[in-house]
């Protein structure tokens, strides 16, 4: 199956920047060689981020 054009240009985006890209479908990048898919989790119920690790950017 094609990749989405969309998904590529932001994939492209991090890729030439050098930057992480933080989403929840991570599933949707995860072919992009190269592309660094941080761990990110989603906010807990009360809208307070869940008990995992910071997102970094170096």
């Amino acid at each position: 199956m094609p990749r989405p054009t969309n998904d590529s240009w932001i994939a492209a985006c991090c890729l030439v920047d050098r930057l992480p890209l933080a989403t929840f479908n991570g599933r949707e990048y995860a072919e992009y060689d190269g592309l660094r898919l941080p761990p990110w989790r989603r906010p807990g119920p009360t809208g307070s981020p869940s008990n995992g690790p910071p997102f970094d950017v170096p």
